[in-house]
């Protein structure tokens, strides 16, 4: 019964959220330099966020250098919509293009073939540190819902992730794109004005009230949408993890 309502959340979510929203261009990158994160994220009610997390971006990115088949048959952009017209793809590939022999990116077609796929690509990302991407939670919650995979393999993915994002200084690409994320977000809410008020009518009927509900948008993963949550109790973090594009 517990599991009730973050299933019913999630279904709602997945119902209103997929799609491409407006028709603004994707900045390029200027090629300055950062080591600070400002995460594009927006409180709408006391526990609810809806934000582009970079540890999402930064994995999902990772599978899409990866020429894994999972990924180019399911993830790269809504139907009907072309990666050449989808920017924000493009200037993911002109980026991090030079990057494809990283050892993340390798990992990830090992990883694809054992299980580590759909959702449990954005739950790997938040286990992960959002400014700093070590590993800072333990992998109970993976485990227990795909124990064919091995702790020793997702720790080695989780220290690759890191060493991905210090070799391609991530922080500059997602700062420079952090006009485009807000923008993102700002017509998502614009088309779902009432989104506060589901986790809000499922905590005052399940008397459950978790530490936060997160609204996550997935630019780089744009067909699918997915769910989970981690913690228990109080500590729990309830995700939505919704495949959208921002034209």
């Amino acid at each position: 019964m517990k599991k009730l309502p973050i299933v019913i959340f999630l279904v709602i979510l997945m119902v209103i959220g997929s799609g491409c929203t407006s028709t603004q261009k994707t900045p390029t990158p200027s090629g300055i330099p950062h080591q600070k994160m400002e995460i594009a994220s927006k409180k709408i009610s006391g526990n609810v966020y809806v934000l582009i997390d970079p540890r999402v971006e930064l994995v999902e990115i990772i599978y899409r250098l990866s020429d894994s088949g999972w990924y180019h048959q399911t993830g790269v952009a809504p139907e009907k919509l072309s990666v050449d017209g989808y920017g924000y793809v493009m200037g993911v590939d002109e980026y991090f293009g030079r990057y494809k022999d990283a050892k993340a990116v390798q990992m990830v077609r090992k990883l694809s073939k054992n299980g580590l796929t759909y959702d449990a690509i954005p739950r790997f990302a938040i286990h992960l540190n959002p400014e700093t991407f070590e590993l800072e939670r333990n992998w109970s919650d993976m485990l227990r819902d795909r124990p064919w995979l091995a702790e020793k393999e997702l720790n080695e993915f989780a220290d690759a992730v890191k060493e991905f994002a210090e070799e391609t200084n991530f922080w500059e690409f997602y700062n420079e794109h952090l006009e485009f994320y807000n923008r993102t977000i700002e017509e998502f809410l614009k088309e779902n004005p009432n989104l506060a008020d589901i986790p809000k009518v499922e905590e005052e009927f399940f008397g459950e009230k978790p530490k936060g509900w997160y609204i996550v948008l997935q630019t780089a993963l744009a067909r699918h949408s997915f769910g989970g949550w981690i913690g228990k109790g109080k500590d729990k973090e309830i995700y939505g993890f919704l495949g959208i594009c921002h034209l």
